[in-house]
């Protein structure tokens, strides 16, 4: 049975929510945490939503685990495939030619909220394509870092794995993708190489992560503000502009911007797809 929530319950449970992670839950919301939560309220035996609430705020791993049943893990192979045209041609192949004629060091990419790992992966099919189509995979492989981070272990555990479905290969350009996997049984391996690029971190973009973070070349944190509220869009873009190297590229999600937030990055009009760079960027 669904315990039922007063107002003063939903208010008091959506704000720890939102402090946690930066999830905004607005009033059209309480039925998914209801039902999210329905599972977790019998798992401990919460006579009503309150007990709940007073649960995880005293104790950090209920309220993790609240948390984890909170969070919204969609994600697919190549989401958006003209704005993965624009990275791989326009981004990732420069990016190249540069470590390729040492003119850069290393190749430093960051995919933020990455889910299960169809974003880091696609990346790096993206990358292993160009290397193999320049004959530059020997060279340039041991120069290429792709840091994945989520603040759901659970994501985070599976994408670790590399291994998938058939239904998880079908989300996304099947054939795109299919011969950078190995069919093990009933699951798809995705390519060793290409996984030895991604470390895979968990991180909550709410916290002062910047320092801890080298100066990336790309950044993917792709529909994840729209959860936000504004002031902590402000926060988290703030902070992760912090992470951009100097000629670096910040992508977010093709329904979302930074119009109106008081950070060091403006629109990049070069491409028709929604990117920034560091406003010194010339």
């Amino acid at each position: 049975m669904i315990l039922e929530m007063t107002k003063d319950e939903f208010n008091l449970i959506r704000k720890i929510i939102e402090n946690c992670c930066g999830i905004s839950l607005d009033d059209s919301k309480e039925y998914l945490i209801k039902g999210r939560l329905a599972e977790f309220s019998k798992k401990y035996q919460f006579a009503n939503y309150r007990e709940l609430y007073m649960a995880i705020s005293t104790k950090k791993s209920l309220l993790d685990e609240a948390v984890e049943l909170l969070t919204t893990q969609e994600t697919q192979w190549f989401r958006d495939i003209p704005i993965w045209d624009v990275i791989k041609d326009k981004i990732l192949y420069p990016l190249i030619l540069a470590v390729a004629q040492n003119k850069k060091e290393k190749i430093r990419i960051w995919s933020a909220a990455c889910s299960t790992g169809q974003e880091p992966y696609s990346l790096g099919i993206c990358l292993m394509s160009i290397l193999e189509k320049e004959n530059l995979f020997n060279q340039l492989a041991p120069k290429i870092e792709i840091l994945a981070t989520d603040l759901s272990l659970n994501a985070l555990s599976e994408a670790g794995q590399g291994s998938y479905g058939q239904a998880a290969l079908e989300r996304g350009p099947t054939e795109k993708i299919i011969s950078y996997f190995t069919k093990e049984g009933n699951k798809y391996k995705i390519n060793k190489n290409i996984k030895n690029w991604v470390t895979f971190k968990q991180i909550n973009l709410l916290d002062n992560f910047h320092c801890l973070i080298p100066p990336m070349d790309l950044i993917l944190c792709r529909n994840v503000a729209i959860y936000f509220s504004d002031e902590i869009k402000c926060h988290v873009f703030a902070n992760m502009a912090k992470t951009l190297g100097p000629e670096g590229t910040f992508f977010v999600g093709s329904s979302e911007t930074m119009i109106g937030t008081n950070i060091n990055l403006e629109r990049d009009q070069r491409y028709p797809a929604v990117c920034y760079r560091l406003k010194s960027a010339k």
